[in-house]
């Protein structure tokens, strides 16, 4: 396992050049760590020297930044969840604050400093740091003496352990949501999912892969933690019944022994499921949502179905599980960049709702931001007439220029109402049609003088085309949707 000595912040590394699916440049890396572009290109090199080259391979390129290449998927998870190496203050937060949310007993900061070779001094430090990690989760740190505990409900205790659990899992798209390795009771874990999807399938129910994995694992540690003080009972969700139904089904399908049968153990898993299952229609109508749209300049901001998926993520902040997660963090950025208007209405929303509802300080408000961009292309569906006229202006022929003109209605349906396609030309069947954007595959004197803005596409639909027809897009649509 020396092999997979990696700190944790080169882990980190990994974990986003992974979430990517694509090139990172640099400066992305460096932002989001934390840490200088010099860091990072030292990181990149050390991974390079200690990983298998066969597992997986960062390389680089000019201009575009690095990419990630996994050859053995099952190798690369040692990498990026193996042994601690204990050298950063990240990584001995971690193993410390585990150590002590899985004591039998309180432990001796003697064997502490022993086990994680550092001074007392440095402990000391890293201790200061546990208890802000500890004080946003509503736990505290118990001293007597040179012995450490944590003092907590065994419900805050089971929720932090679900949270940094969660965060260990591989969100990778080219293999779903699985569990890295090194997880303790791999074995167990895989009986538990087959398990719970027969459970929910039992009652129709249905959840996303992440959710799906969460309650996963909420079984196994009720497993784990079997003969502890029983959690408090937690508030069911809108469904008590049915997620009561899928717990107990699944706990009937594991083996004799491992299950955990007490009715305290099956409340708390059924409310887990619960709150994991999507919010009923009174739960977002108590919403507090800005009831004048015209004030916010936002037409969509009480539509149904946004009111329903703010809801769930109020529920999603009420359970810690709207924490940042590797594999939304990237997208949700690139979304942000891409929708700068909508990206400052998701974060005026979220300071709206803290006054509603409890929301951690480590909530992402740009996670309402794809909420926000559906129910925009909700209401540009049904208003057709605030959608962006658009004409297609082509010199192929007429086989080709159909081909490009479907394709792009294609790929902006909802947004533009195209017309054409039109040849070159005749500059007068343009202007009968009076649209508000022209797409063209020529770039001549008389459309620059046009006085209608033009993006020079190219016959093939290059994915560049398609990136500046989305900015025009983007711009015009922002001058006639959103007023101040």
């Amino acid at each position: 396992m020396a092999d997979y000595l990696l700190l944790e912040r080169q882990r980190k590394l990994l974990r986003l050049l992974n979430a990517s699916h694509g090139y990172v440049t640099g400066a992305e890396l460096s932002s989001k760590l934390g840490v200088s572009s010099r860091t990072v290109r030292s990181d990149i090199a050390e991974i390079g020297r200690l990983i298998d080259p066969g597992a997986a391979q960062i390389s680089a390129s000019r201009g575009k930044g690095y990419s990630l290449h996994v050859s053995d998927r099952n190798t690369f998870h040692r990498y990026i969840s193996g042994t601690e190496s204990l050298l950063t203050r990240e990584d001995r937060n971690r193993h410390l604050l585990l150590s002590l949310l899985w004591a039998e007993a309180p432990i001796s900061m003697d064997a502490m400093e022993d086990q994680m070779f550092i001074s007392r001094t440095t402990l000391e430090t890293d201790l200061k740091v546990l208890q802000r990690t500890l004080d946003s989760h509503s736990l505290a740190l118990s001293r007597k003496g040179s012995r450490l505990s944590i003092t907590a409900d065994e419900c805050a205790v089971r929720a932090l352990i679900l949270r940094i659990y969660s965060e260990n899992l591989d969100f990778s798209s080219h293999a779903g949501i699985v569990m890295q390795d090194g997880f303790p009771d791999s074995e167990l874990l895989r009986s538990i999912r087959r398990c719970l999807k027969e459970g929910l399938r039992g009652q129709g129910l249905q959840i996303d892969d992440f959710r799906f994995m969460y309650c996963a694992l909420a079984v196994w540690l009720a497993c784990r933690r079997r003969g502890k003080l029983p959690p408090r009972r937690l508030p069911c969700g809108p469904e008590p019944a049915q997620a009561s139904a899928a717990i107990r089904r699944t706990l009937s399908l594991l083996p004799d022994g491992i299950s955990p049968c007490e009715s305290e153990e099956i409340h708390w898993l059924s409310a887990v499921l619960a709150r994991l299952l999507p919010p009923g229609s009174a739960e977002s109508a108590a919403i507090p949502l800005p009831p004048d749209a015209a004030a916010w300049g936002i037409p969509f901001l009480q539509d149904p179905q946004l009111r329903l998926e703010i809801a769930s993520y109020l529920r999603d902040c009420t359970n810690g599980l709207a924490f940042p997660q590797f594999h939304t963090q990237y997208v949700l950025q690139q979304m942000a960049e891409t929708h700068p208007r909508l990206a400052g209405t998701a974060r005026a929303l979220l300071d709206l709702l803290r006054a509603y509802s409890h929301i951690p300080e480590y909530a992402d408000p740009l996670s309402l931001l794809p909420s926000l961009l559906s129910a925009q292309q909700r209401y540009l569906a049904s208003y057709p007439e605030v959608q962006v006229s658009a004409a297609v202006v082509c010199h192929m022929p007429p086989p080709i220029a159909q081909y490009i003109f479907s394709q792009l209605r294609r790929q902006f349906a909802g947004r533009a109402r195209f017309c054409g396609p039109f040849p070159v030309y005749d500059r007068s069947l343009l202007e009968e049609a009076r649209p508000q954007l022209i797409l063209s595959t020529v770039d001549t004197k008389d459309f620059r003088s046009f006085p209608t803005p033009m993006v020079t596409i190219s016959p093939q639909l290059l994915s560049d085309d398609f990136h500046r027809v989305e900015t025009a897009l983007q711009r015009l649509l922002a001058e006639r949707l959103y007023k101040g």
